[in-house]
């Protein structure tokens, strides 16, 4: 049954989006040493719509940019590469699936405003455990639940009976689709990871963010992600289909030898930051 739903989901939906070209192309780019900053501008001014979000984003407070920047090839120059990567990332998501949602009950607008809370709140805590990329960190929090997505376009009169089940029941949301589905947007998140072959770390905090220790080699990253959730549905940010707060891993907590003061702490500087960058969203949707 979940092999079937899945290979639906994944393979046999025409209604499901594929990532831009430029995408790729950019990535490819960004990967070459040798490539300049003028090289990957070009390529990416293909797509105005993503060009121009990008240029957008790079020039707000979330990034805090002392001078204005005008064109991609600078953005570039003083981003850095994986920074623009990201960025790009983040955009063509948001082209992706930003459309009106197609089940009804499910508000995308504050769907989207839990996942950037979770990538700012990931980037927060990820400082703290040692995660060597703030940008990755933050993808990573960003599109840990694209996999509701993948359902709520996908399988939209099956994930209204998710929904109503959750409310009905009192459930989370992962349970509900346990029963519905017989699997879970972890799993189809990853599924669709792997078909837009995206970076293995991103890819373990998709399909593991509510099993951490599961990860294969990017634990501190997807603990970082698992936290975030948490911290961010306790804090009453967004929606992400359920209203209930995500249990820590008892692994995690103790493996990283957290306590209630340390966490506290975390939770105020979430808080803030995620305060700070309440901006971001609209720039992507407008």
């Amino acid at each position: 049954m979940k092999e079937k739903v899945i290979k639906r989901v994944i393979e046999g939906t025409s209604s499901l989006p594929a990532l831009p070209v430029i995408l790729d192309r950019a990535t490819r780019m960004l990967d070459d040493p040798d490539v300049s900053a003028s090289d990957v501008g070009r390529i990416i001014i293909k797509d105005q719509s993503i060009a121009s979000k990008v240029l957008r984003l790079v020039n707000s407070a979330f990034y805090g940019c002392q001078r204005q920047i005008s064109t991609i090839s600078q953005a570039v120059v003083i981003l850095g590469f994986n920074t623009v990567r990201n960025v790009i990332l983040s955009v063509s998501v948001f082209e992706a699936f930003s459309k009106d949602s197609k089940a009804d009950g499910f508000d995308k607008y504050r769907f989207w405003e839990h996942s950037i809370a979770c990538g700012v709140a990931t980037r927060a805590i990820g400082k703290h455990l040692g995660v060597k990329d703030p940008e990755e960190a933050f993808v990573g929090g960003l599109l840990h639940d694209i996999g509701k997505l993948v359902l709520e376009q996908s399988l939209p009169d099956e994930f209204v009976k998710v929904l109503h089940l959750v409310k009905d029941m009192g459930i989370s949301i992962l349970e509900a689709e346990e029963v519905v589905l017989a699997t879970t947007h972890p799993e189809v998140g990853r599924c669709l990871s792997q078909k837009w072959n995206l970076p293995q770390a991103l890819e373990e905090t998709i399909a593991f963010h509510h099993n951490p220790t599961a990860a294969e080699t990017h634990l501190k990253l997807v603990s970082a992600v698992h936290l975030a959730d948490s911290s961010v549905k306790g804090l009453g940010i967004g929606y992400s289909g359920d209203e209930l707060v995500p249990p820590i891993d008892r692994r995690i907590w103790d493996g990283l030898r957290l306590n209630l003061d340390v966490f506290g702490r975390w939770l105020r500087e979430i808080d803030d930051e995620v305060e700070s960058a309440c901006g971001f969203l609209p720039l992507l949707i407008d």
